[in-house]
């Protein structure tokens, strides 16, 4: 299946440099990274293109350089959304619900 699916990547443009195919053979062994290798791939060359096109003798120590001046604003368990239901609100707009542990949420869910 990983032949396959190589072959087929090494096609784009996204996955044509050797640093790229690396990139896909890294993500592909990883669940929450497969699905986004091309978005990966992108982000990367994006920076190599346009960010560092005179000075790509220290590229790496430049792009970990950026990496390490990003901060993470949200963090999750899994990709996918979590989705919980919420008590109904009283009528009125800004009325608050409590929740006071994780009893009390499924007592009021299933009411």
């Amino acid at each position: 299946m990983f032949e396959r699916e190589f072959v087929i990547a090494q096609e784009t443009e996204d996955f044509d440099e050797e640093w790229e195919k690396v990139l896909f053979r890294i993500c592909y062994t990883r669940q929450r990274l497969k699905p986004r290798v091309t978005d990966i791939s992108k982000f990367f060359s994006y920076i190599k293109d346009e960010l560092l096109k005179d000075n790509e003798d220290n590229i790496g120590d430049i792009v970990a350089s950026i990496l390490s001046q990003t901060s993470v604003t949200s963090v999750t368990s899994t990709d996918q959304g979590q989705q919980a239901e919420l008590p109904t609100r009283e009528k009125g707009s800004y009325k608050r619900v409590w929740l006071i542990d994780w009893d009390s949420l499924k007592r009021s869910l299933q009411n």
